[in-house]
Order: structure tokens, then C-alpha cells, then sequence
């Protein structure tokens, strides 16, 4: 769904015009350390600062602008970069990394078999008496892991992020038989403000996560000048991959919550009738979606 939410997804200036002062402010004053660390304050920084107070007025105006100019446009290049950035994250690799790819999905299948074997275990023992404290535990860790996992084993994806956000895309069709990435341009059409902004908001924090995993990696150059800024970059791209990964499933639930919510709506502005059962809704919804996308189908439509 990354390409459908560059197209119809909420555009949040404020957030990058954060990212133009924090991020190239953090980078700056990280490469400035290490510059002083290894050659001093008076042959760097002393230097820099007295070079910037001997300036007139109007040059210094202009150096400011500068500076934030360049600021701005490399917040705007890693912005750019950020829906790369996620495939990758995601797993859509180019075709010569196919091999480490299959190897990776069947490695999560094989450990979502093994814990959906657990999990059923688990359940069946407490039909018959009370779970502990541990076991309890374990059932939730487990019942909340596979959540994050796609049911079907074709549909899974070689990382975590990956799993996360196509589980989400994947609930919406196993439920109600609604594909996700085509139904979701029409949804989001009819959704309510709240619900826009909640699922705007959301996605912006992951991609602002990607972002900060974008600079921290960033960082490890200025090594080249001081090797411990190698260590921070490591701590950063760290928080901001953990960062990613909450916010990922943060929007992952979104989605899936407006499905649940709203596709009573989507029915309704489409004139098709909402299913009158659960057990009927996957055939119908499948029904649905064969009509958006390819207009093929019988719908039966209300006055």
C-alpha cells in the first residue's frame, strides 16, 4: 500500500519543517564534535566562530540563509528517499538479492508455523485447566506475534516491517474479503476527518521514524574523521529502527481499524448493500473488489 498512500495520503508540512531544523542540526553538531575531538576547538570551531563574527551583517544574514537552504534541501533528498527506504525495509528487494529473500520468508514461516503449533497447545490445555502465570504470558506474547504475521504463507515477507504492514494489509481481505491496496483509495474518500487524521498522523510518525533511521545511518560517515561517531550512529539508527517497527504497527492497526469501522460507508456510497452476515461478507466483499478493479461481476445495487 506504499505507492496507493504517496498518491492519497495527507501531506504534513509542520513535520518536515521540524526535520529541516532538528535533523541537519543533529548531523551538524555531531560532525563538529568529531572535527574538534581530533583537531582542537582553535584550528575548527574557534576558527569557524571568529570567521562568522568578523562577517558584516548582511553576510552573516546571507551565510544563515544558507545554511538553512542547505538544511532544507538535504531534509528534502532523505524525505525523498523515505518510501525507498521502506521497501527495503519491507523486503521488495531487486531481483539478485531473490535468493536471500525466499530464504528469509521461509525462515518466518517456519517460526510462525512452529509458534502457531504452540499457540495451539497452549489453547487446547487451557480447555482443560488453568493456564499459569508463564503459560498465560507466553499465550499473549505468542497470540500478539502472530497477529503481526500473515495467515497465509504466500502473503508473508522476509522481515519484520514487512510482516507487520502486510498483515495489515491482509486482515481487511481475510475478514471481508476487501483487497486492501485497491479498495483503500475509495475508502479513504469516505472516511471521517477523525479518522483521516488519526491514520495521517500515524503514518507520519513512521515516516519521520524512517527518516531518523535515514540520518543515524548517516552519521557512521563522519567516522571517517572520528571513529566513535560510528557508535552513535549505530545507538541512533537503532532507536529509530525500534521506532519504526512500534510505528508501523500503530498504522497497520489504523488501517485495519477504519476497515472494520467504515466499510459500512464505502458500501453504502457505492450503492452495493452491506452483507447481511459475517460468514457471507468474504464472498461478497471479494465480489466487491473484483468489480473496482477490473469491472467485471455481478453487483447488485440499491435505489
Amino acid at each position: 500500500m506504499g505507492k496507493v498512500w504517496e498518491a492519497f495520503g495527507p501531506k504534513d508540512g509542520d513535520s518536515w519543517l521540524r526535520q529541516v531544523v532538528t535533523a541537519p542540526a543533529m548531523y551538524a553538531f555531531v560532525g563538529l564534535a568529531a572535527w574538534v575531538q581530533v583537531h582542537g576547538w582553535d584550528s575548527s570551531g574557534g576558527r569557524l566562530a571568529t570567521w562568522f563574527a568578523a562577517r558584516s551583517g548582511t553576510e552573516q544574514a546571507l551565510v544563515s540563509v544558507g545554511a538553512v537552504l542547505a538544511a532544507a534541501t538535504a531534509t528534502s533528498v532523505v524525505s525523498g528517499m523515505a518510501p525507498a527506504v521502506l521497501r527495503g525495509l519491507e523486503g521488495y528487494w531487486p531481483r539478485p538479492l531473490e535468493w536471500l529473500r525466499e530464504r528469509l520468508i521461509r525462515r518466518h514461516s517456519e517460526r510462525a508455523e512452529k509458534w502457531n503449533d504452540e499457540l495451539k497447545a497452549l489453547q487446547d490445555e487451557e480447555a482443560n485447566r488453568e493456564l499459569t502465570p508463564a503459560e498465560r504470558r507466553k499465550f499473549v506474547r505468542l497470540d500478539l506475534t502472530l497477529r503481526r504475521i500473515p495467515t497465509r504463507s504466500e502473503a508473508r515477507m522476509p522481515t519484520r516491517i514487512g510482516n507487520i504492514l502486510r498483515a495489515a494489509e491482509c486482515w481487511p481481505r481475510d475478514k471481508y474479503g476487501l483487497d486492501a491496496v485497491i479498495v483503500w483509495p475509495r475508502l479513504w474518500l469516505v472516511l471521517r476527518g477523525s479518522t483521516r487524521d488519526e491514520i495521517g498522523d500515524a503514518r507520519a510518525g513512521l515516516d519521520q521514524a524512517i527518516c531518523g533511521l535515514v540520518w543515524g545511518v548517516l552519521l557512521a560517515l563522519w567516522g571517517l574523521v572520528a571513529l566513535w561517531a560510528v557508535g552513535v550512529a549505530i545507538i541512533v539508527a537503532a532507536f529509530f529502527y525500534r521506532r519504526i517497527v512500534t510505528a508501523a504497527e500503530d498504522y497497520g492497526d489504523l488501517v485495519e481499524a477504519a476497515f472494520d469501522l467504515e466499510r459500512a460507508e464505502l458500501y453504502r456510497q457505492l450503492r452495493a448493500p452491506l452483507p447481511p452476515t459475517s460468514d457471507l461478507e468474504p464472498a461478497e466483499g471479494a465480489a466487491l473488489t473484483q468489480y473496482l478493479w477490473r469491472g467485471i461481476g455481478s453487483i447488485r445495487f440499491e435505489k
